[in-house]
């Protein structure tokens, strides 16, 4: 009598389980990747009112030293009442103290919606010692 030995032969592929969680890692990692998209998205377009913001603080000094007046009210200084944006709306630049008295330090705060929705807001302040303009604090939600 011969014996025969059963030899299972080994099937290729994938099993369901296995494909079913690459496909949730793939969910997940997608789910990730375009929460982070829309907040680079929102940066990048609050970026203009960094530029906004900072373009009001330097027409205010050129203002100043331009001029030769002893302060300048932002309402009188057109970079300071830009709607021009494109990304940006209802946009406000806040001037501390306004009138700015030449040759001080002072802040100015913009802010503004964002074209698909959210808001940004932004602090630029120059420095009258080193001469510096320098913005910080960019929030955008």
């Amino acid at each position: 009598m011969e014996v025969r030995k059963k030899t299972r032969r080994k099937e290729k592929g994938f099993t369901l389980v296995e494909l079913m969680i690459v496909i949730a890692i793939i969910a997940i990692l997608a789910a990730v990747a375009l929460n982070q998209y829309s907040t680079y998205k929102k940066k990048a377009k609050a970026k203009e009112l960094i530029s906004l913001t900072r373009g009001c603080v330097m027409a205010i000094v050129s203002e100043c030293e331009v001029g030769g007046a002893n302060q300048i009210n932002k309402n009188n200084v057109d970079a300071c009442d830009n709607t021009n944006a494109t990304y940006i709306t209802n946009i406000t630049i806040n001037v501390n103290p306004n009138p700015v008295p030449c040759g001080s330090s002072f802040n100015a705060t913009g802010s503004g919606d964002l074209k698909g929705g959210g808001n940004a807001t932004i602090t630029c302040g120059y420095d009258n010692n080193t001469q510096n303009v320098t913005c910080w604090n960019l929030q955008v939600s």
